[in-house]
C-alpha cells in the first residue's frame, strides 16, 4: 500500500527538487493522523531511493507506524542495547561534537566547549575510537591538574555524568561513511538528557556526512524525522537550526512533528520554520488555528473560513502549504489546500 494525498478527489503530488528546501513541519493534535501521514510519506521516500532516519525520542511512534518504514527497508537500532558509533572524517568534524553535547546539557559558555574539545583532542591523539564514558573519565582525570580550566572541567564532568547510566556512544575518526541506509533510531530507555545528546549527535553526524558527499555521483537525499521536537533546542545556532538553514544545500532535510507550535517557540524560530519547504496542519486548538489562519491569509473572511476548518478537521485531514501539482498536470502551484491522507 502507498500513501497518497487528495484534494476534492484529485491526487496531489508534492514538488520536491534538489535545489529547493524540502524540509517539513507537521503540526496537529494527538491522534489526528500526523505520524500516520509522516510514516506513509517516509516509506514512499525510501522506496524511491532516498535515505530516511527516524530519530524516535522514546516511544513516540507506534509499532504500526514504525513497521511502515521497516517494510520499506529501514533498519531498527535500539540505542540502549546496541549503542551508536558516530564516524567523522576529520578532527574538525569530531571536535564539533563538543558544541552539541554542551548545548544538550544546558551550557552556553565557550569555556564548556573549550574544555570538552581538549578532552576530544587528548583522546583522539591516543586512539581512533573511544566512548562517551572515556570522554567523561578524561575530564575527571584532568581535575587533578591545577589549571584555570579545572573549575570548568568539573562543571562539565558533573553535568555529563549525572543522569544515570551513560549511553553507549562511540566516537570514531576514519574515512568511512557514518550510515548510508535508512534507519529507525529507538532512544527508549535512555535518560531524557542523554536522549537529547544522542539526537543532536546523530543529526550533526548526518550533516557532516552530507557535506562530504555533496557533489559526489550517486549521493542520495537524506530526510531526518523527529517527533515531539519541541523538547529540543531549535535555535538557529543549535543543530536543528543549522540543518534547517544549511541542510538543504547538502540535500539533508528535516521532517519535524509537534502537537503545538507557538506556545513552544520564539517568533524568530517560527519564522525559520516558515522558510522551509512544506507545512502540514492537522486539527489545531482554537488559539493555534487563529494564528495559522492569520499567517496564511490577509482577508478576514478567508481567515475565518480557514480557522473554522482547522478546528474541525477530521482525523487524516490537513491543511498543506508548499509547492505541488494536481493530478494530470505538471504546473507548479503554491496556494494552500485542505487534503485527505489515504492509503491506496
Amino acid at each position: 500500500m502507498t500513501m497518497k494525498l487528495f484534494c476534492d478527489g484529485k491526487a496531489i503530488r508534492l514538488r520536491m527538487s534538489a535545489d529547493e528546501k524540502n524540509s517539513m513541519l507537521v503540526v496537529g493534535g494527538s491522534r489526528m493522523g500526523k505520524t500516520f501521514f509522516v510514516s506513509g510519506f517516509a516509506s514512499g521516500l525510501i522506496r524511491k531511493g532516498d535515505v530516511v532516519h527516524l530519530i524516535d525520542l522514546g516511544q513516540k511512534w507506534s509499532a504500526q507506524d514504525r513497521k511502515r518504514l521497516q517494510f520499506a527497508g529501514a533498519d531498527m537500532r535500539e540505542v540502549k542495547n546496541e549503542g551508536v558509533t558516530l564516524i567523522f572524517a576529520s578532527h574538525e568534524e569530531l571536535f564539533g561534537c563538543a558544541k552539541h553535547i554542551t548545548n544538550a546539557v544546558g551550557f552556553q559558555s565557550v569555556n564548556a566547549v573549550t574544555v570538552l574539545k581538549k578532552a576530544f583532542q587528548k583522546l583522539v591523539s591516543q586512539k581512533k575510537i573511544f566512548s562517551f564514558r572515556e570522554l567523561c573519565n578524561n575530564l575527571k582525570d584532568e581535575l587533578n591538574e591545577d589549571t584555570d580550566e579545572k573549575e570548568w572541567r568539573g562543571k562539565v564532568c558533573e553535568r555529563l555524568d549525572t543522569f544515570g547510566k551513560l549511553p553507549n556512544i562511540c566516537f570514531c575518526l576514519q574515512a568511512e561513511a557514518f550510515l548510508l541506509s535508512s534507519t529507525i533510531w529507538d532512544l527508549a530507555g535512555i535518560d531524557e538528557t542523554y536522549v537529547q545528546i544522542v539526537a543532536y549527535l546523530i543529526l550533526y553526524c548526518l550533516l557532516c556526512q552530507q557535506r562530504r558527499l555533496f557533489g559526489c555521483a550517486g549521493a542520495k537525499r537524506v530526510f531526518a524525522i523527529i517527533d515531539e521536537f519541541q523538547n529540543l533546542d531549535c535555535d538557529r545556532r543549535a543543530i536543528i537550526g543549522t540543518c534547517l538553514t544549511e541542510g538543504q544545500k547538502y540535500r539533508l532535510n528535516l521532517i519535524l512533528v509537534t502537537q503545538f507550535m507557538d506556545s513552544n517557540f520564539s517568533d524568530a524560530v517560527i519564522h525559520q520554520f516558515k522558510q522551509g519547504g512544506f507545512r502540514f496542519y492537522f486539527r489545531l486548538t482554537e488559539e493555534e488555528a487563529k494564528l495559522v489562519s492569520k499567517q496564511i491569509a490577509y482577508d478576514i473572511s478567508i481567515q475565518k473560513q480557514i480557522y473554522q476548518k482547522l478546528v474541525q478537521l477530521p482525523r487524516g485531514h490537513c491543511l498543506m502549504l508548499g509547492q505541488h501539482s494536481l493530478e494530470g498536470s505538471w504546473k507548479v502551484l503554491e496556494q494552500f489546500r485542505f487534503l485527505e491522507v489515504k492509503m491506496t
